[in-house]
């Protein structure tokens, strides 16, 4: 299904700027918003950071981005993407999509919530990009379920603390190794390449500057032989270097920031070469590496 949840965020803004009213017109209508924001607040240090930045914001900032959005426009995108990421690989059970509008723009992710994975995304993104970074939440949708161990995901109901979803979701995303989320986030970014296969590696990695793929692409055996000594290692700092973009990343010096989205899609892209899509789907991350022969 498709959830308009900007809409709350509209009403956040014609009443008081405040954390009870975000509170109540952003995160309490969806659960899905409350494990965004818990996520979110994980990475960036605790909930009270999150207040803070809700606190501070300047609303003119986001009439702009409301000004331009037409849900008719949405509502289009929504339904082409999902029909043709369906054609690809066809969902076990229906993906929903939350369209948002939060102080953390553009963003998307895909968030565990009532048991199953959810598409967030916000509408600060140019409309031109929503088709490539729809997908790519899609894609995570299909395969988080099939390379985590079974059950986990339907362990984030609706009725979990605040700490008990914290410890859940570093079990899920932050505290594995950094094969994990190369192998993950690689199939998530090479997936719009299989339903749009007119698009180039620039759009599929759009979370990447160009010149930061061009950095990849020239340095490619440095960060080769680089990423394969730190593949066992996880947890937030790892994220950090080499998945997280903006004041949060903390890349090795001299790199730019998210080189692990290049690598992981260049390794699913070998694998991808040597096996079908449907074997893929059925290998361990061990596996999707060793099969792609991408490291030294």
């Amino acid at each position: 299904m498709l959830f308009f949840a900007y809409e709350g965020f509209m009403k956040f803004l014609e009443g008081s700027l405040t954390w009870e009213n975000y509170k109540r017109q952003v995160i309490d209508p969806y659960p899905v918003m409350r494990n965004f924001h818990l996520i979110m607040g994980t990475m960036v240090g605790g909930m009270e950071i999150i207040k803070s930045i809700i606190s501070m914001i300047s609303p003119q900032r986001y009439f702009n981005v409301l000004r331009r959005v037409r849900k008719e426009e949405l509502y289009e995108v929504y339904e082409h993407v999902i029909s043709e990421c369906s054609r690809v690989i066809r969902p076990e059970n229906e993906v929903d999509v939350y369209f948002i509008l939060t102080p953390f723009m553009p963003s998307s992710m895909s968030v565990p919530a009532h048991g199953r994975m959810n598409i967030i995304l916000s509408i600060a993104y140019e409309v031109k990009q929503l088709p490539l970074v729809l997908s790519h939440e899609y894609a995570h949708c299909i395969y988080v379920p099939k390379i985590v161990e079974r059950g986990i995901i339907e362990k984030f109901t609706d009725k979990l603390s605040e700490e008990e979803f914290k410890q859940l979701i570093c079990q899920l995303w932050f505290n594995r190794p950094l094969k994990w989320g190369i192998v993950n986030e690689g199939f998530a970014s090479f997936f719009p390449r299989l339903v749009f296969p007119e698009c180039s590696i620039y759009d599929a990695l759009w979370m990447m500057p160009k010149e930061a793929i061009d950095w990849c692409m020239k340095n490619e055996n440095q960060l080769k032989d680089h990423i394969s000594k730190n593949l066992e290692k996880g947890g937030i700092e790892i994220i950090r270097k080499y998945f997280i973009a903006g004041s949060l990343s903390n890349p090795p010096e001299g790199f730019p920031n998210q080189t692990a989205y290049y690598v992981g899609y260049k390794v699913i892209e070998k694998c991808l070469k040597k096996v079908s899509l449907k074997k893929f789907l059925s290998l361990a991350v061990d596996d999707v590496i060793s099969s792609s022969k991408y490291f030294p």
